[in-house]
């Protein structure tokens, strides 16, 4: 486990439960409105982002997915 991995955990873990739940919830609920949106009228792009970034605050595994992401794009 890496030290960015850890502080991740010790950032998560100084959280209220309620409070990760809901934003995980949000998170997902953005990320679920959005997909429909990518070919109905909205801003879908900017709603699964929005979902992605809510969930990747609270579930490590998923910030480095984001982490791994954008390393492959500005490559």
């Amino acid at each position: 486990m890496s030290d960015t991995d850890r502080d991740l955990d010790s950032a998560a873990a100084d959280k209220p439960m309620a409070r990760r739940v809901g934003r995980v919830l949000l998170g997902s609920s953005l990320v679920a409105v959005g997909v429909p949106m990518l070919v109905l009228p909205g801003p879908g792009l900017l709603s699964i982002a929005a979902g992605v970034s809510l969930v990747a605050s609270e579930v490590p595994s998923v910030q480095a997915g984001v982490d791994r992401l954008t390393r492959r794009i500005r490559s």
